[in-house]
């Protein structure tokens, strides 16, 4: 809990929750309004390393983040910076080139969808695995794991507690776990390339 330094300030006091996402540090920032109610930052907060700088990056138009697992940023090389968001029955891949300092800042170019992927498309044959989503009701998706590049996802399907791996390009679907639907488990997925030996 941060209490604001400055008067003119109308927020009474500030929450930062920090999660850990693969190799990336999410900090949540919160705000408690003097009307009683919590408002969310609608940001990135990136540090560089090498120039030990803060940089904010400002959400993609009409992106903001709803449930733990409907954002998610995945770093690329270092020219890119991708975000995945899902909403509606969609999954969107965002893109955001980075300046010459490998940082986001005032020089890096604007968000641009990369992709958008049906989920129901996408997922159809799983659902038979567990009960439909109710007429006007969207099923939850939760995005558990980011490959480089933003080359594939994991994805947790919350009304039958399947763990899928989607291949971006190809859109191949393929579930990889399963686990009770009622568990009270948050589940991550850290992917790990494995690198042969010389010789094999």
């Amino acid at each position: 809990m941060l209490l604001p330094d400055d008067d003119n300030d109308d927020s009474l006091c500030y929450r930062v929750d920090i999660k850990n996402w693969d190799q990336t540090v999410c900090a949540r920032v919160y705000a408690l309004q003097a009307a009683g109610s919590w408002t969310k930052a609608g940001y990135i907060l990136e540090l560089d390393l090498a120039s030990e700088r803060f940089f904010i990056i400002d959400l993609p138009e009409r992106v903001e983040f709803e449930y733990d697992g409907n954002l998610a940023p995945c770093r690329g090389d270092n020219s890119f910076l991708y975000l995945f968001h899902v909403k509606g029955g969609k999954l969107t891949v965002w893109l955001q080139r980075m300046n010459d300092h490998g940082g986001a800042g005032s020089n890096a170019g604007e968000w641009v969808p990369r992709d958008t992927i049906s989920l129901l498309e996408t997922r159809g044959h799983l659902l038979e695995q567990g009960p439909e989503p109710e007429d006007g009701e969207e099923a939850a998706v939760s995005v558990v794991g980011v490959g480089d590049n933003a080359e594939f996802v994991f994805l947790e399907l919350e009304e039958t507690g399947a763990i899928v791996y989607m291949h971006l390009k190809s859109r191949k679907v393929k579930k990889v776990y399963q686990r009770h639907p009622y568990d009270d488990i948050v589940i991550r997925v850290h992917p790990v390339i494995r690198v042969p030996d010389e010789g094999t």
